[in-house]
């Protein structure tokens, strides 16, 4: 510690100066050595995880004892703006409205909860997915979750969305799913 040093004349502000700068260059080499390694991350990790994704959403992960490890449930507004599109379609289809009206329709619900719309979701996740084993359809919304550090074990998963929360912005995850720190 620069402030503990014995010498007097290691405590002169020349001398302390000079050390801080030291500490400030190795500081600044490591950094870019860091920088340097971080950048140059190739190959399937960095084709899988970096970049910009449309149909995405970032939550605030919460238990939900009622889910299995299999299974999520994602907020309200996430769901509106990841199926935007089907939305629209399906309000353009079903009420024989405008793509317009239908837009707009959707854009009011991104900030107070439709109830046409919430319909309309609760029956995308109940028409979710054809089992690949059985060919049954089977409700939920296949969807990958990433919890960083994306490069541990376990971090990235394949899950299924049965749920939607209505009453804050969280995504309910299965105990299993949390590991203890």
């Amino acid at each position: 510690d620069l402030n503990k040093c014995k010498n007097k004349s290691d405590r002169t502000p020349k001398v302390k100066n000079q050390e801080i700068f030291n500490l400030q260059m190795k500081f600044m080499d490591l950094y870019n050595e860091i920088i340097n390694i971080l950048s140059g991350k190739k190959g399937v990790l960095r084709q899988l995880i970096s970049g910009r994704y449309n149909f995405s959403a970032r939550c605030v992960i919460r238990q939900d004892p009622s889910l299995r490890i299999d299974q999520v449930s994602l907020p309200y507004k996430a769901l509106v703006i990841v199926f935007k599109a089907q939305i629209e379609n399906i309000l353009h289809r079903m009420y024989n409205i405008s793509f317009q009206e239908a837009y707009d329709r959707w854009y009011k619900a991104t900030s107070n909860i439709d109830p046409t719309i919430l319909k309309i979701l609760e029956m995308i996740i109940e028409h979710g997915h054809i089992n690949p084993e059985t060919g049954e359809e089977e409700p939920g919304i296949p969807v990958f979750t990433d919890r960083n550090p994306s490069i541990n074990y376990g971090s990235f998963q394949q899950a299924f969305c049965v749920k939607i929360n209505t009453n804050d912005y969280t995504m309910g995850v299965s105990l299993q799913s949390i590991k203890k720190q």
